[in-house]
This record gives C-alpha cells, sequence and structure tokens, in this order.
C-alpha cells in the first residue's frame, strides 16, 4: 500500500511539473530574447513570424547552405521551400543568443503548427557575409 501511495505521488508529480512550463502555443513565444539578434539574423526570425517568403529571402545570400538536422537545402528556391513546407504557422522562442567566431549562436526551441507540444532545443549556428546569411547549420541540443 505504502508503494501504491508513492507511485500515485510521483504521477501526479510528474503531470503537474509538465504544465509548469505553461507553455501553450499560442503564448509560446513569450519572453523571447529576439532583440538581442544581429539584424541579419532578426530578419530571418522576423520573416518566420510573419509567414513571408519574400521577406525571408531577403534575409538570405543567393548561395546559402542550410543543414537542419542532416536536412540539406541549397539556394534560395530550396530555404524557401523548407520553410513553407516545415516553418510557416509555427512559432520560436529565442533562449541564448552569443557569438563565437564568425558564428551567430542561437539556442532556441520551435513549436510547429498543429504540433501538440514544442520540438526538443535546437541550436541554430548563423554565418554572414555582407549583412546576408550564408549558412543555416541547425542541431538538436
Amino acid at each position: 500500500m505504502k508503494y501504491k501511495k508513492i507511485s500515485i505521488f510521483i504521477i501526479l508529480f510528474l503531470f503537474a511539473a509538465s504544465f509548469a512550463n505553461g507553455e501553450e502555443f499560442h503564448d509560446f513565444d513569450k519572453d523571447s530574447r529576439i532583440e538581442d539578434l544581429s539584424p541579419p539574423i532578426r530578419c530571418f526570425f522576423d520573416a518566420v513570424a510573419q509567414n513571408d517568403s519574400k521577406a525571408l529571402l531577403t534575409c538570405f545570400s543567393d548561395k546559402v547552405f542550410v543543414n537542419i538536422a542532416g536536412m540539406q537545402f541549397n539556394g534560395l528556391e530550396e530555404v524557401a521551400a523548407f520553410a513553407e513546407r516545415d516553418i510557416w504557422g509555427g512559432k520560436y522562442k529565442i533562449e541564448k543568443v552569443f557569438k563565437q567566431g564568425n558564428k551567430e549562436i542561437v539556442h532556441c526551441r520551435f513549436w510547429p503548427k498543429g504540433w501538440s507540444s514544442a520540438e526538443p532545443p535546437i541550436e541554430y549556428q548563423f554565418q554572414t557575409k555582407k549583412g546576408k546569411i550564408i549558412s543555416w547549420n541547425g542541431k538538436y541540443r
């Protein structure tokens, strides 16, 4: 009987902890650190928030290379198609931004449209040249 009470307590604790973050899609991006981003990277996240392909393409170099968790995209057309298929309608939360050499590192979370919860935390590494993103790499943390 003692173990049954402990098991019930643990289950209730874990259930309550899952709601402790208060993460709901409609306010997932609350307290995002978007103001910490450099202008080219901010351009990307602003375009995503607006689901705006034209604005998105202004953020990237013509020869941009993207590698997100093993998915690779070359050039503006492939990047736009990826964004329209997998990103539009979702929300980002920027958790931390820092420079590492010539890269801007962004720790963030992404909650795809229609999903019941956010993806695991991800680290993006952006490289820019002349105010445009030339590479964007992402790996789950």
